[in-house]
This record gives C-alpha cells, structure tokens and sequence, in this order.
C-alpha cells in the first residue's frame, strides 16, 4: 500500500499543533460566547442563543461549501494549505471584533450586531478548520498511523483546550473593570474579553502557520484530475453507511458536549456562587483527558475504536447523572473529583472520531472510486455545528423560559435547570450517541480488507 511507512515526528507535530488552536477557538466558543452575550454584553439569553444557532447554521451551511472548493483547488502548495494560511488571518482579525463591545443597548439592534459579526468570525473559522481536517487521509492511509497522527492532533486540542480553559478567565478577570455602586462591587468585563480574544487570537492563527509550513500534501496525479460535483458527491456520501453511523454518533455527542460547556459557567457562577471556581474546573476535566489519550489510543488498538469511543461516553454519561444527584448534598470537592472522572471520558471524544473517519472515507472511495474528503469533512463539520446550534438555543432557550436575568442571585427554579441541564439533559444525548455507535461496522479487519481491494484497483 502505498503509505505504510510510519509517519515521521515531525510532521506529527507540525500536523497536530493546528488544533491548538482550532481547539483553543472550539473551547471558547463553548464555554464563553453565550456567557459573554448575556452577562456582559447584556443581551437577554433567548436572543443570544437564536444569535448563536443563526451563526452555528451559517458555519454549518459554509463547511460543505469549503470542503467543495477546497477539494478542487490544485496550486503549489496543495488543495488545503492556502485556505488555512488567509483564513487564519482572518480568524485573528474577527476573533478581536467579535469580543469588542459596542455598547450597544437596544437588544434588536445588539442582536444583529452579534449575528452578523459572528457569521464573519464562523466563516474565517471554516476556511482554516475544514481543510485542515481535509488533511488526514492524504497524509497516511494507515489505519494504526491514522489512529496515532490524531493522537498528536487530539493532544494539542487538549492543550488549546486547557489553554482556554484555564487561562480565559484569569485574564478577562484581570483587564475587568471594578467599580462601586451604592455599596456593591460592579465588574465590567468588556476590556478583559477584548484583551483575551487579541492574545488568543493570536496563538490561533500561529498555530495554523506552524502546520501550512511544516506539513506537505501528498496529491497523487490521478487525484488531481477528479473533478468533484458538489450535489452528486453529497448525495453519495449519504449512502456511506458506517460514514453516517459515525456522523449521527457524534453529532449527538457534541450536542451533549456544548450543552455541558455552555451552561458550566453558569453552574458555578450561579449555583455554586464562585464564578473564579469555573477556571479550576476546567482544570479538573481536561488534565485528565490530557493524560489519558495515549491510554485511549493503546486501548482503541486493542478493542477497536467504536469500543472505546463507547467507553469515554458511558463514563461521561454516569458521572453526570451522579453529580446531578449527588453533588448538592457532597458540595463542590465531591464535584471536582466526578470531574476527573469526566476528563478521562472526555478523552476520548477529542481522539477516536477524528481516527474514526478516515476508515469511513475509505470505504467510500471503494464504493465511489472518488476521494472527495472535503466534501466528507464539511459535511462531518455541517452536522456538528448544527449540533452545536440547537445545543446553543436550547440552553439559551430554556434559561429564558426559567427566569434567568444576567448578574443577580436566581431564584430556585433557575438554579434546579441549570443543574438539570448539565445533568439529565446532557447525558440524554450521549447516551443516543451510544445507541447509534454500536451499529457502526469498521474495524481493523475489515479496514485492511478495503485498503487491499483498493490496492488492487
């Protein structure tokens, strides 16, 4: 076969370091936007979340879009590269808009001041994270090598996402405004949030650099003359069945996790009455998962990748359904241990989808004779973020309907749905990720049955 060679280390890193950041970006995203919109910005939390789910949809509608474009682009430096290289300044430039505030106080007008701008902000996000992810199946079609490129690929997620977590807050918190009001300590974040998206911003489009310099695509020339149809090739991925079976399991899982990084803030902001604990939290869960993804990698080779991605979500599933009932009546130490629970869990959603679909795209070429993986990847990304979009509306939503208002103690309503929405709700949409993974039917055998009659074609 033609990439048996085990990949060097350094196009390891120089491929995996680009999650930085990406992941850095995911992990804000989750865990701040709707946060920032409601409690600093000020705009009511129903609004925020249709504003949110609008830009989820319009990076969703984009994704298939780019990996389209993306796939029949063909220049010197490859079909991916160039688009990681410009969207990544554009990512920098919209990251530092999008946590500007306006001061806008009408809620319509503020509404479509973050539509708008976060539409721009998704859009420079596509262009750097669709071909990016566009690259793993031209770089090894290994299923092992697969399994441990995006094990260094998941490795820097972490760290991005350990970045966000556990710097975010300390540096809003810092470049916040503090001020007295009638006897009460005001905070004004909008200068922390400005100050935190130029330095982030910063480390993403870096990061993005580091990859389109130090990674080259391999482009055989029959590749290059396929010509990819967009509606066609679109249509023919949906009748890839293990493709699908992949694509719904972790579609549900990444509704499960934004509902749980979308409300977190708000948990101990709220609940618990410590917003500072938020940043400690983070670290609790993401060390960890951290930790713990080579294990996950040495395990997925020994029980298969479906097993253990099964595995990280059942873990996650049960620690939530015991901090819903358990961690009023322990308090927070009993929730920071269920954390690390979770963390060695949530490991596994960082690494094994991403090793996951690869094997998919394969199995499609066979059927297909095309490598549109583009098309594959925007269409994967095209459902997740539509995930994320309705995970977003639904907290935004329900908090609305609860009687949330932003910055004042909440009455006992509030506070049982913040807890029921990182409990219950949440754990209802990994466990239907289960459900559907278990039918899902590559595994190693069965790949090297598909990489050998793709051999002989």
């Amino acid at each position: 076969m033609e990439q048996k060679e085990k990949l060097s280390l350094k196009t390891k890193l120089g491929f995996g370091v680009c999650d930085l950041g990406g992941n850095l970006f995911f992990t804000l995203m989750g865990f701040w936007l709707l946060n920032f919109f409601t409690d600093t910005l000020g705009l009511i939390p129903a609004l925020a979340g249709i504003s949110i789910m609008i830009g989820r949809i319009w990076d969703a509608i984009t994704d298939p879009l780019v990996g389209y474009i993306s796939d029949n682009t063909y220049t010197k430096w490859g079909r991916r590269r160039p688009y990681i290289f410009f969207g990544a300044i554009f990512l920098f430039i919209f990251m530092i808009v999008m946590f500007y505030n306006p001061g806008i106080k009408d809620q319509t007008t503020l509404f479509w001041w973050c539509t708008i701008v976060l539409c721009l902000l998704f859009t420079a996000y596509t262009f750097t994270s669709i071909p990016y992810s566009s690259l793993t199946p031209e770089i090894t079609t290994d299923y092992n090598e697969r399994t441990s490129l995006n094990g260094y690929r998941m490795s820097f997620a972490i760290v991005g996402t350990f970045i966000a977590a556990g710097l975010a807050f300390p540096i809003i918190d810092a470049f916040s405004k503090k001020f007295n009001v009638d006897g009460m300590v005001k905070i004004d974040r909008s200068n922390g949030f400005f100050v935190m998206a130029i330095i982030f911003g910063l480390v993403m489009m870096i990061s993005a650099m580091i990859t389109v310099f130090s990674v080259k695509e391999k482009i055989s020339l029959d590749q290059k003359k396929e010509k990819v149809t967009i509606f066609k090739d679109a249509v023919g991925i949906m009748k890839n069945l293990p493709y699908l079976l992949v694509l719904f399991t972790y579609t549900f899982n990444i509704i499960g996790v934004t509902v749980l990084s979308n409300i977190m803030i708000y948990y101990f902001k709220y609940v618990f009455m410590n917003e500072g604990l938020t940043t400690l939290a983070f670290i609790f869960l993401l060390v960890p998962a951290f930790v713990s993804i080579p294990l996950w990698v040495k395990l997925s080779e020994k029980i298969g990748k479906k097993w253990a991605y099964t595995l990280g979500m059942g873990l996650i599933s049960v620690v939530l359904m015991v901090n819903f009932f358990l961690a009023q009546y322990f308090g927070v130490t009993f929730f920071f241990i269920m954390l690390i629970l979770a963390g060695l869990g949530f490991a596994t959603g960082y690494v094994l989808p991403w090793a996951i679909i690869p094997d998919t795209v394969d199995y499609g070429f066979l059927q297909t004779r095309k490598r549109n993986e583009g098309i594959y990847y925007g269409a994967w990304t095209f459902f997740s973020k539509t995930g994320q979009s309705f995970a977003s509306f639904l907290v935004g939503l329900v908090l609305q309907l609860s009687g949330f208002v932003a910055n004042i103690n909440q009455s006992e309503k509030v506070i049982f749905t913040i807890r029921l929405l990182l409990g219950p709700v949440a754990t209802v949409f990994y466990l239907i990720a289960i459900l559907i993974l278990i039918f899902y039917p590559i595994d190693k055998k069965m790949h090297d049955d598909i990489l050998k009659k793709i051999e002989s074609i």
